[in-house]
């Protein structure tokens, strides 16, 4: 049976609508190593040790308190043992560095209300990448999820995945019925970010016959402010439903194409000029920017792929977009809009002294690529031989989930050439 590729190191670092921050935060919260007990674990809900989990990932000792919590409270066959269930198997992938396997998850009989929670919904970034063969059997869960978007009963943390839901509606769905899934998805998204607007509208009549400075001011500011933020993230979702990818018009159809106006290696050397010239070789593309905080972080499993796989064979390659500055780690930043011979030569810079081992390519098309449907970086598609597309969405933080599409291709590759 094959199972789903997603594990938990992409899971636990994903922010809530896709964004990428320019730096990385500076966490003020007590070491990890702090006793887990300190902090009553065993009276937490599920939702409470989901927000506690960048403390367990941080630390093996705390990592294991937790899952032997999780353990207990996964027992009862509810809304709150399925959560638990979900958090324990997201951090025993994470510290086993194995897939997590949907099926036992799936299996128990309060999935499709679990699967509505915070927690629960976390299992649709595993399902999206599961096979048709293994979701046949839960199809109605999948259903039920679905139907939640056309009768007003879908959760927030669904509509916050609803262009998730539909990339597993066309894994466990027939055709008519994932098209109409994302219909519905379509109308749903749009549907919330109309009543956000109008209450945020709402609001802002109400302070304008508040005192200044009043409490009441205070809290619908911070409630418009909630509401803007929120239709923020729908608006990336949506795009990413509109565009080929959330079409489903992406994988397995030849790669939209890119025009790439300069191409180095860290030596600068060109390697080649054009995608099409990697005809013949898997090709890892990682959309980025020097400015994203996630993008740099990916950039030590973005060398082991390089060193793991021979470049004849795999070609890696991060395609970003002049951005007029380039936001060096090791120096100060230069901001040089306008001037693209500087950005190209500052790029090469920041390449060599981040010691990057795979090619860049800047392209002409944003980096924010609506045709691969990037609504956020970092974001990896993963291409085949013939310049179709296999994968996309993917990150080089999960980088198990990575190593396995490119090795289900070399093991394609290899088998097609011992038949021929």
């Amino acid at each position: 049976m094959k199972t789903s590729t997603v594990t938990a190191s992409m899971l636990l670092s994903t922010a809530m609508f896709y964004g990428c921050a320019s730096e990385v935060a500076t966490s003020t919260a007590p070491p990890a190593e702090t006793k887990a007990a300190e902090r009553d674990l065993a009276t937490m809900k599920a939702s409470q040790l989901f927000d506690q989990r960048a403390r367990a990932a941080a630390s093996p000792q705390v990592r294991d308190e937790f899952i032997a919590v999780l353990a207990e409270k996964s027992v009862p066959d509810d809304v709150q043992g399925f959560e638990c269930a979900v958090l324990q198997a997201m951090l025993i992938s994470q510290r086993d560095d194995k897939p997590i396997d949907p099926m036992p998850l799936l299996k128990r009989s309060a999935a499709q209300d679990g699967m509505q929670t915070k927690v629960g919904s976390e299992l649709l970034d595993v399902l999206a990448n599961a096979s048709p063969a293994d979701l046949a059997a839960y199809a109605d869960v999948v259903r039920a999820l679905v139907a939640t978007l056309s009768d007003g009963k879908a959760s927030t943390a669904i509509i916050l995945k609803l262009d998730t839901l539909v990339d597993v509606a066309r894994v466990a769905l027939p055709e008519q019925e994932a098209t109409a899934a994302h219909t519905a998805a379509l109308a749903c998204v749009k549907a919330t970010i109309a009543k956000n607007t109008a209450m945020a509208a709402t609001l802002r009549d109400a302070r304008s016959t508040e005192t200044k400075g009043s409490k009441e001011a205070k809290e619908s500011s911070k409630k418009s402010a909630r509401l803007e933020l929120s239709n923020l993230g729908l608006r990336r979702i949506l795009r990413r439903l509109e565009s080929p990818a959330g079409r489903g018009e992406l994988t397995g159809r030849t790669a939209p194409e890119l025009h790439c106006e300069w191409v180095r290696n860290a030596d600068g050397s060109t390697p080649w000029n054009q995608l099409s010239d990697l005809r013949g070789k898997i090709v890892v593309i990682d959309f980025w920017a020097t400015w994203c905080g996630p993008c740099v972080a990916n950039f030590p499993k973005m060398a082991l792929l390089r060193a793991r796989y021979p470049a004849d064979k795999v070609a890696i390659v991060g395609v970003t977009s002049l951005q007029g500055r380039v936001a060096h780690r090791k120096r100060a930043p230069v901001k040089c809009p306008g001037d693209i011979q500087r950005e190209q030569q500052e790029t090469l810079l920041f390449m060599q002294e981040m010691g990057m081992t795979w090619t860049v390519a800047i392209t002409k098309e944003d980096v924010f690529n609506k045709d691969f449907g990037v609504v956020g970086i970092p974001s990896l598609a993963v291409l085949d031989p013939d310049g179709k597309v296999v994968r996309a969405g993917l990150s080089a933080s999960d980088e198990p989930s990575v190593r396995a599409v490119i090795d289900s291709l070399l093991t394609r590759e290899a088998a097609e050439t011992k038949v021929r």
